[in-house]
């Protein structure tokens, strides 16, 4: 039996990795999470064109009411067409995305529109931060809609 030797290539960690080289590393990773190599389309454009869209044209969806109140969640026919749509409204399956931190500085009418949706806030509870928001997606084909909801963590 072959004795075990360590393996010539490690695996980067992040505590290596400092300054411009942790600062490339989450540039590549971004990158890398982001693209998808099927369609040569950045998930997060797709992301945001698909919620400029409802922003753009609000006759084309409803508001779902979910029991979340950190959710904001709208149904669109599914006759709308989007780009790889295969991808982002997969058939009665979810797909999430985690918007970049930096999407709310660059659309902040995208960020207010998504706010105004949330259920009314008691007192009591925290308002919602669009510093962390998550986007799931998925076509209800029996509903014949496709979902968008956002999360605010």
């Amino acid at each position: 039996m072959a004795k075990d030797r360590p393996s010539r290539l490690r695996p980067l960690t992040l505590r290596l990795l400092t300054g411009p080289a942790h600062a490339l590393y989450y540039v590549i990773m971004n990158f890398v999470n982001n693209f998808d190599w099927n369609g040569g389309l950045f998930v997060i454009d797709a992301a945001i064109m698909i919620l400029a869209y409802a922003h753009d044209h609000p006759q084309s969806y409803q508001v779902r009411q979910v029991p979340y109140q950190n959710v904001a969640s709208i149904l669109l026919d599914d006759q709308v067409i989007f780009p790889q749509q295969q991808i982002f409204f997969p058939p009665n399956r979810l797909r999430v995305i985690r918007l970049p931190e930096h999407f709310s500085f660059d659309n902040p009418d995208i960020s207010a529109w998504l706010l105004s949706l949330l259920p009314d806030l008691g007192e009591d509870v925290e308002a919602p931060s669009s510093d962390q928001m998550w986007l799931t997606t998925s076509h209800l084909t029996k509903a014949k809609q496709l979902l968008i909801e956002v999360s605010f963590e």
